[in-house]
């Protein structure tokens, strides 16, 4: 601990440089979090700024260090990466894990930077003994870009450190969960590069083994360690036979998810889908070999796991469709719409399509997987989902016997289902449907329809891609925006400038992706471009200036840099986001609880309790669900392109998206809207590249139930005393 004087010093050094008066040191003086906080979501780009961060990273309090190394790193700039270094070798332990994510996170940033990076991260992993830094820094070295020819060399410093530190044959769990998450993302960088590295699938191949799988089922450090290990196989394509069979068997749905996939990538090529009535007159040789490939997957249809039986199906459905029809009995909605979807993709889904369209049986032959008894799914009443999913499956399959379903569903009172009725419309080329759900009440449906019309190549849609420029849904004019690029004419430009000067007064940084595609379309179509672009020259997002002066040929004018609207909490107020929870209730009274986790992302997990508490969340859906992978919801208009006028930052951090874990959606960097995703499997792909604002409290099985359109009745925020 600093003595008192050394501490009250600093604190006023950091009080003046964050800018402040004589009169407000005092105040603040107490409060070094917070100038560090600010300086983080400014990225460091003002002098006082600067001697804010220098000042912390001279601190001998290791929690304003960490802070500080945190905000360094966010700035990806080379820069910083002398400091970052430095601090690899201080006192405390913390200081030095957080300097692995400082120094990683900029040696991803600049190409520059790379090199000294690695040398620092590789030289670190020789000499480091405290195994939570061991693993911070094999994580860290794991996941940096490196180019082909220094993938083999990498590996083997993750093996060497596995090796330094084992007992009895393989390291503490502690230190082999940073090995593997370091491993594994090498492995995806591997796969991307097309490196040949057999010392890294030796060292994952490693890390799975019978013994782990004997000794250690319930082991929640070594299950992860085993996702991870075969994760890194299956990107590398190296799965054995062997390990394919014994992650089938895995106590760990994960891992058997896994397991399905290692076998689903071996599947011999079976030719174009065919309907199922030239399937039945007798399989190729392909699909022979794949049935019995896939032999030890199909019983997985009686797994317990949704996101087992979900992987079974999504990966087998379409090439064998038997375990697709199959699945059209299980206990899970999700599973059923996957067998549908399946079907559809194989041309095979006449009857168990029409049937649901007529609507019978579509909850009757529902049954539990382990039992065959038949047992209906009440937890989500009718719904629209089977039959919505079975009109694109049977446009697929037999557009002409599926035009009548479409025709009647363009009608329906749910607008899900017409958002789907105007998908299939487009697969069978229905124009007149199209032409009715492009004039639609909501958003979605008319989003839908006008995919539909462009990628069905049909004529007439210009008159309705130009109404749509009206809309202020972003995701409706993006599309209309550029559909009409490849048009032009008097009417339609007229039209485009006038949708880009409107949207760009409502002053919404979150309309950037709509703008741009805009501005596109001008530069395409508009015969006087470089006059109607100029004056966005000065407009206030940075991306919209950098994209019209590429497109005028022009050098981008000298600004400040852009400060981000949504506003940075103090430090006082991070405290209290990490003691609290928001407890968000689905219909059916089914809910589950988020803790959050103020001190990685304050920015993000600040305006969502704000959001929360003005009652923002009731009533909000989840309108994207992919089982397997995430959930997403908090969209006012339940589509990827509506959510808070202000962008945030993005806030990485040395947090994994695990099972459970909440992340912030965004289109690019700091771009984040407000809108969540919750993991519904480890996705360490997403690592460092999404901010991770909390996880689920206690048992994350109800996550699997969310359905699309699953509506928040509440959300409700509780912050405990300290």
């Amino acid at each position: 601990m600093p003595s008192p004087p050394r501490r009250s010093a600093l604190l006023v050094a950091l009080a003046m440089a964050a800018g402040l008066g004589s009169s407000q040191a005092q105040t603040t003086s107490t409060d070094p979090h917070t100038a560090i906080l600010r300086a983080d979501n400014a990225r460091i780009t003002t002098p006082e700024q600067r001697a804010t961060i220098d000042a912390a990273l001279a601190s001998d309090a290791p929690d304003i260090r960490v802070r500080a190394l945190r905000a360094i790193g966010r700035t990806r700039r080379a820069e910083f990466l002398p400091l970052a270094i430095a601090a690899l070798t201080a006192l405390s332990l913390d200081v030095r894990r957080e300097a692995a994510f400082a120094v990683a996170s900029i040696g991803s940033g600049e190409p520059a930077a790379l090199a000294p990076a690695s040398r620092a991260l590789a030289d670190a992993l020789t000499r480091e003994t405290d195994i939570l830094v061991c693993a911070a820094l094999a994580e860290e070295y794991g996941r940096l870009p490196f180019d082909a020819a220094d993938i083999p060399s990498a590996a083997r410093a993750l093996q060497s450190l596995a090796a330094r530190l084992a007992v009895d044959g393989r390291p503490p769990a502690l230190v082999g969960l940073g090995i593997a998450r370091g491993a594994e993302a090498l492995a995806r960088r591997s796969a991307r590069v097309k490196a040949d590295a057999p010392d890294l699938v030796a060292l994952l191949a490693s890390m799975y083994t019978p013994a782990d799988v004997r000794g250690a089922g319930e082991d929640l450090l070594r299950a992860r360690i085993r996702r991870l290990a075969v994760s890194g196989l299956v990107a590398l394509d190296a799965v054995s036979t062997a390990q394919g069979d014994l992650a089938l068997a895995d106590p760990d749905a994960q891992v058997r998810r896994l397991g399905v996939m290692a076998v689903s990538r071996r599947q011999p090529a079976t030719g174009n889908r065919q309907p199922d009535s030239r399937r039945a007159a007798g399989a190729p040789d392909g699909s022979n070999r794949l049935r019995r490939t896939s032999q030890p997957v199909g019983r997985l249809l009686d797994d317990p796991a949704v996101i087992v039986r979900h992987a079974v199906v999504s990966r087998f459905g379409a090439a064998l469709p038997e375990i697709a029809t199959a699945a059209l009995g299980d206990s899970h909605v999700n599973i059923r719409l996957a067998a549908i979807d399946a079907l559809g993709d194989a041309h095979a889904c006449t009857d168990a399509c029409t049937t649901r369209l007529n609507g019978v049986g579509v909850f009757e032959d529902s049954r539990q997987p382990a039992t065959g008894k038949r047992q209906p799914d009440t937890r989500h009443g009718d719904e629209w989902h089977e039959r919505a999913h079975a009109l694109v499956a049977l446009a697929k399959t037999d557009a002409a016997r599926a035009r009548q379903f479409i025709a009647r569903a363009a009608d329906d009172a749910t607008w899900q289902v017409r958002m789907y009725a105007a998908r299939a419309a487009g697969i069978a080329k229905q124009a007149d449907v199209i032409t009715r759900l492009a004039d639609d009440a909501h958003v979605n449906v008319r989003h839908a329809a006008l995919v539909a019309w462009r990628e069905a190549g049909l004529p007439g849609a210009t008159e309705a891609a130009i109404a749509a420029l009206s809309s202020d849904d972003g995701q409706l004019v993006l599309e209309a925006a550029t559909m009409l690029s490849a048009t032009g004419g008097t009417k339609v430009v007229t039209a485009v400038r006038a949708a880009l000067a409107r949207i760009t007064a409502q002053d919404r940084e979150t309309s950037r992706d709509p703008r741009v595609a805009l501005v596109d379309a001008i530069a395409a179509i508009d015969p006087d471009r470089d006059a109607t672009l100029r004056p966005y020259l000065a407009d206030a997002d940075p991306f919209v200036v950098d994209r019209v002066a590429t497109l005028l040929g022009a050098r981008p004018p000298q600004r400040p840099p852009h400060e981000m609207r949504v506003s940075v909490p103090t430090a006082a107020d991070v405290d209290a986001l990490d003691r609290t929870t928001v407890t968000l209730r689905l219909r059916g009274g089914r809910a589950f609880t988020l803790r959050l986790y103020g001190t990685h992302a304050p920015a993000a997990v600040a305006r969502f309790v704000a959001q929360v508490r003005e009652g923002q969340w009731d009533g909000l859906t989840f309108h994207r669900v992919e089982p397997g992978f995430v959930v997403q919801g908090g969209s006012p208009s339940a589509n990827e392109y509506a959510g808070a006028d202000a962008f945030s930052r993005d806030e990485f951090s040395t947090l994994s998206h695990v099972r459970g874990t909440i992340g912030i959606s965004t289109r690019g960097t700091d771009t984040g809207d407000g809108q969540i995703f919750i993991n519904l499997v480890d996705n360490a792909r997403l690592d460092f590249a999404y901010t991770i604002i909390g996880s689920i409290v206690g048992d994350a099985s109800a996550i699997d139930d969310i359905v699309e359109g699953d509506a928040i009745e509440t959300a409700r925020a509780f912050t405990r005393q300290p």
